[in-house]
């Protein structure tokens, strides 16, 4: 007779050799039995990620709602060590994932997709008195450990502090140990890392070494940007996952080689980076520029891989028709990245979203602006509305010695098809203008 794994249950922590023994609530015969569980894991007093994972760990009491779960069992799934994983060394089992509770038409979906709601069954109360301390897996070698240390500190966002092993030169084979030796790059100048004999089996380092960190005194701390460059060249699809857990970065750290370079590299990896970009756009629980970035990440492809812009498109609108509970700030840059696009076939939503008075006019200005760049209109019928609300040319009078009112002169006087004021010979709005956007937005 299988088990019920929908009923509520306590939980008893334990190691177990072999068989339990009887129920420690009632003293009937346990049953060992396959379930799927959720994992959430800790670093030190930080949450970090959690998984679920399914094995035969449990020991259910068919007569009362009593567990004994096999920690042993559970911390084998541990995917500590694995680049891309936020997992820490601690861990608790919060609940049995309820499998069969999944609608019909909701199988084909993740389970972390939004419309597929986790079914957690989550413990009545967990017991885990007397138990082991539980030590890190026996799998990390000496000479394991640094690599694993810096891609940890990464997602961690732990400091790596004065007398660590940093990233260097020991820590990776050749050619990738090249990376590091290779000093600040060039803005908007990419070497051509291939051209090093770096290839698709240097992938997992290079990985490593685009979510490692060093000290800010040490030639070495420029050693990521160059290894995503790489890796956007190497076209390596595995990167993709790892890679957009950095976009984080650019909120937490305010890193604007991250927001800058990162849409580039996932249009060199291609398609294949489109679903992880679309649910990072959706969900609200990342910060304000990291979504910014991911949907700069789905222009880029669109525009450099046509085949998929209408991908590209359909995902950019589905973000902007959420409008209402978006930062006006994220709706200008989808109108943005959507007018970058051509997606004339979008121009209803962004209509409706000026005329909520939801888009941020500091990205592109008004709606008249839009239809134009759209070719709607030949040209503005009414004046082009200040930047700045009431304040006008007062509040800029007051700020004219600073670098926020230049960028704001910039964004008057340049229009986005405008060669841009750097001497780059690019347009202005694929060099400089997003970068004077946010630094006019301070």
């Amino acid at each position: 007779m299988s088990i019920d794994v929908s009923v509520p249950r306590k939980c008893i922590y334990g190691y177990f050799d072999d068989n339990p023994g009887p129920c420690p609530e009632c003293g009937s015969t346990l049953k060992q039995q396959m379930a799927t569980y959720l994992v959430l894991t800790r670093c030190g007093d930080e949450e970090t990620g959690s998984f679920i994972t399914g094995d035969d760990s449990g020991w259910f009491c068919p007569q009362c709602p009593t567990l004994l779960l096999d920690l042993s069992g559970i911390r084998e799934s541990l995917p500590i060590g694995l680049p891309g994983w936020n997992v820490g060394d601690e861990f608790a089992v919060a609940g049995i994932v309820d499998i069969h509770a999944i609608p019909d038409d909701k199988e084909h979906l993740p389970l972390d997709h939004p419309d597929n709601p986790l079914p957690l069954v989550r413990f009545t109360e967990i017991v885990d008195d007397d138990l082991p301390e539980i030590e890190k897996d026996e799998r990390f070698e000496k000479d394991e450990e640094s690599l694993l240390q810096h891609w940890r500190r990464r997602i961690l966002g732990e400091e790596v502090m004065e007398g660590d092993h940093a990233m260097t030169e020991q820590d990776y084979p050749e050619p990738v140990s090249k990376l590091l030796t290779m000093g600040e790059p060039e803005v908007h100048e990419w070497s051509d890392y291939l051209a090093l004999g770096l290839s698709p089996e240097h992938v997992p380092d290079l990985i490593c070494m685009a979510l490692g960190d060093a000290p800010s005194d040490d030639p070495a701390i420029w050693g990521p940007i160059h290894a995503w460059r790489a890796l956007g060249q190497l076209r390596a699809e595995e990167a993709i996952e790892p890679l957009i857990q950095l976009l984080q970065d650019i909120d937490d750290f305010d890193d604007d080689w991250i927001s800058e370079e990162m849409p580039t590299v996932f249009a060199l990896i291609g398609p294949a980076a489109i679903p992880a970009l679309a649910n990072y756009v959706l969900d609200t629980s990342h910060g304000t520029w990291a979504r910014v970035a991911a949907a700069h990440s789905l222009e880029e492809i669109g525009t450099n891989h046509p085949d998929v812009r209408s991908a590209c498109v359909s995902v950019l609108t589905a973000a902007l028709e959420r409008f209402e509970t978006l930062e006006p700030e994220v709706n200008g840059f989808l109108v943005l990245y959507l007018v970058d696009l051509e997606a004339v076939e979008a121009a209803p939503i962004m209509e409706r979203a000026f005329e909520a008075g939801r888009v941020d006019p500091m990205v592109m200005g008004d709606w008249e602006d839009v239809q134009v760049e759209l070719g709607l209109l030949e040209e503005r019928s009414t004046p082009r509305p200040s930047l700045f609300g009431d304040l006008g040319g007062k509040f800029e009078g007051l700020v004219s010695a600073s670098e926020k009112s230049e960028a704001r002169r910039r964004l008057r006087e340049l229009g986005r098809n405008d060669p841009c004021w750097c001497g780059s010979g690019k347009k202005y709005k694929h060099c400089h203008l997003r970068e004077d956007q946010q630094e006019a937005r301070g």
